[in-house]
């Protein structure tokens, strides 16, 4: 190789690693400094590289790379790293990290619907994982230059701040509340997403009629197309460029563009039309190709030389949430959390919470991470050892449901002795109280499937049932404390109102430790009606004295099947997909759910999958409401298994649980069993131990006998 070109090779990947900061050393130990400013930082680590970054506040973070890694969780292709027609790959990057010295992981998934991921809220930084080199080992860069010149690729700023200072559109005209897979250019162009199954995609590619129009996301100082089928290349590719103040540079980028409006070189201010989109060399289906790339005025010039390549979801991130904003959505935001100390109470804050179209939030509910819950809109909550927790909002308006996660760490006190006692409620099996995975990123636009820390009934009075729950009372520390304290209020918190008939809580002592019993008086029944109310739970002299949970009581005024008639005759099914707005719970943020063109289907569209994971707390519910009876439970014949998957089903009913090993590509059958009236009765698709994809997509409740 030239000397020169050595040279510029060197200047450009120096350029590449460190966007608006300062290089302290290099390799192995360097640290790339940053301070807040109005538009994101980006940045390219090694491992054992850092990144220093001050917030608005004048506080600073420090993040380290300690390791990074990738796998592929489905895929069809025939040979490796060689595209097909119907190629099709998902993959999951994990990047392991030193948040202010506390261990980290964060994982994300790419060429699914969980492409478009909430960024982390870390210690008070928001942070983007954008992708990692590890997936060379199984994606080509034949579709454009975007792996991370380094091990791995981060944007960040203060959470307080916005992407950037001023509004953002949404470049094209959409009405969902993220951008669905569905809609991506064969369900596999997402930003790093790998085409046909085989190349890492460097932009974004959104489907749209031919001749829609684009919308400018923000103004620019200038635009043109840098290729034009009037200057004799291949497609019509138009370029925009910003420079902000604090002297970041943003170049945005739209390919396949039929006709572009502004004169060349003009400004165009946010959210005018600048063009018709998808007409040019659009492949399988018309769509537009969104690049993003970021530096400063100094390193970056209009040719778009240096600078790094981002997801270009980020842009739309923003535009998003700036509509919800604006249409005034139900939002559950907490202020940013700062790094804590062991054994010294942290304060939370959901005043910044809003419900919609002006509707006042009924209720909320808080997850430390450590088991630890709360219903109070700013409580306080003491950690007992050092490490990363995840803390979790949901806030119901009475319409809607809202989430936000962020991260905090707690660091180890050597004044605080770990024996003081405590205690966490835990609810094995039930939905409301499963612990979800750590780190991994949340999709944006899809409201909680249910609130936490809550348990819930279905009964009706034609059937009145006795039901029962329990909750195991676990105790921290060295010593256990006397009985607890529980009371019932209803949600509004009016102390005044007489707890409800229905509803009985008593603890139980045994030889394992102190249970608490919730049980449903079905001689009790109210009216037909939703009926919800809290259980507060306090062990005077614990860490944290308080905890609470919900129950649920839902009593219809119609039954769970239709009446017989001479069209509605034994025997009678219930299809329970996991597209049902009921009856189906998933384990949060573990089961994928691609969408790619000429994927086998099945009942639901799309449906999910585990990426052949063997994960012992992850599983897929299928719980209709039932009549009370004898059913045969099936899966659906449509849902394409393959030959050798192999899983287990946990089935509860009437006389208890049954868990077998199925194999649905030999057997449709899971078996026949009893249920209970209402919902008690649930099958459960297991990641443990599994072998090959476990989809879950739909099941068949027939009845056979009441």
């Amino acid at each position: 190789m030239p000397a020169m070109m050595r040279f510029f090779n060197c200047v450009f990947l120096l350029l590449a690693g460190v966007v608006s900061g300062t290089l302290a050393g290099e390799g192995a130990g360097a640290v790339f400094s940053f301070e807040a400013k109005d538009t994101f930082c980006a940045v390219e680590l090694d491992c054992g590289e850092s990144f220093s970054f001050k917030l608005g506040n004048g506080q600073r973070r420090v993040f380290e790379l300690v390791s990074v890694g990738a796998r592929v969780l489905y895929s069809n292709l025939k040979t490796p790293k060689r595209a097909q027609a119907d190629g099709a790959l998902v993959y999951e990057m994990r990047a392991r990290m030193l948040a202010d010295g506390e261990p980290v992981e964060l994982v994300r998934y790419a060429s699914t619907q969980e492409a478009f991921y909430e960024p982390w809220t870390v210690n008070g930084v928001r942070l983007w994982f954008d992708g990692v080199r590890d997936v060379g080992a199984f994606m080509t860069e034949k579709h454009g230059v975007c792996l991370p010149r380094k091990q791995a690729r981060f944007a960040f700023q203060d959470a307080t701040m916005r992407l950037c200072p001023e509004r953002v559109f949404l470049s094209l005209e959409e009405d969902a509340s993220t951008l669905p897979i569905a809609r991506i250019h064969n369900g596999d162009d997402t930003w790093m997403g790998a085409f046909l199954g085989a190349d890492a995609h460097n932009g974004l590619d959104v489907n749209s009629p031919i001749g829609a129009p684009l919308f400018a996301p923000i103004a620019f100082d200038t635009q043109f197309l840098f290729e034009s089928l009037a200057k004799g290349d291949d497609n019509n590719r138009w370029r925009a460029v910003r420079t902000w103040p604090d002297g970041t540079r943003w170049i945005w980028q739209a390919h396949h563009l039929l006709s572009a409006f502004p004169p060349e070189g003009a400004p165009v201010r946010g959210g005018d039309v600048f063009c018709e989109a998808a007409g040019i060399k659009y492949g399988a289906h018309p769509h537009t190709h969104f690049m993003f790339r970021v530096g400063t005025s100094e390193d970056m010039d209009e040719a778009a030389n240096a600078g790094i390549l981002v997801d270009p979801w980020m842009m739309f991130w923003q535009g998003f949430e700036d509509r919800r904003d604006e249409r005034g959505d139900v939002r559950a935001r907490m202020k940013p959390l700062a790094p804590a100390e062991a054994g010294v109470a942290v304060r939370f804050s959901s005043a910044v919470s809003n419900g919609g179209n002006g509707r006042a939030i009924r209720n909320r509910v808080w997850t430390f991470g450590d088991g630890g819950i709360s219903h109070e809109a700013e409580p306080t909550h003491t950690y007992r050892q050092s490490g990363v927790y995840f803390v979790t909002l949901t806030v119901d308006d009475g319409a809607r449901l809202a989430q936000t996660t962020q991260a905090l760490t707690v660091r180890a006190n050597p004044g605080f002795k770990d024996d003081v006692p405590d205690f966490v409620l835990e609810a094995p099996l039930e939905e409301g109280f499963e612990k979800w995975m750590d780190g991994v990123a949340e999709v944006y636009g899809q409201p909680p499937a249910r609130m936490p820390a809550r348990l819930k009934w279905v009964a009706r009075k034609e059937s009145p049932t006795v039901l029962e729950r329990c909750l195991v009372v676990r105790w921290l520390g060295a010593m256990t404390l006397p009985m607890l304290k529980t009371r019932i209020t209803p949600i509004d918190g009016n102390e005044k109102q007489r707890p409800p008939d229905w509803l009985e809580v008593m603890q139980v002592a045994s030889d394992d430790g102190l249970r608490v019993h919730v049980r449903l008086k079905a001689d009790a029944l109210p009216a037909p009606g939703r009926y919800v109310v809290r259980v507060n739970v306090e062990a005077e002299g614990a860490l944290n004295p308080k905890q609470s949970f919900e129950v649920e009581l839902l009593v219809p005024n119609s039954p769970a099947f239709p009446p017989r008639s001479r069209r509605v005759q034994h025997p009678r099914e219930k299809i329970v997909s996991c597209q049902s707005p009921v009856g189906f719970y998933a384990t949060p943020y573990f089961w994928i759910a691609p969408q790619f063109q000429g994927q086998p289907e099945g009942v639901s569209k799309p449906y999910r999958m585990n990426g052949g994971r063997a994960d012992p707390d992850a599983f897929a519910r299928f719980a209709p409401d039932l009549e009370k009876g004898r059913y045969r439970v099936r899966f659906a014949s449509p849902t394409p298994f393959a030959e050798r998957t192999r899983f287990q089903v946990r089935v509860r009913h009437a006389n208890g649980m049954t868990t077998r090993w199925v194999e649905p590509a030999k057997d449709r059958l899971i078996g026949e069993f009893s249920f209970e009236e209402g919902v008690e009765g649930f099958v459960d698709l297991l990641a443990d131990q599994a072998e090959g994809q476990v989809i879950a997509d739909a099941l068949v409740f027939e009845r056979l006998s009441p």
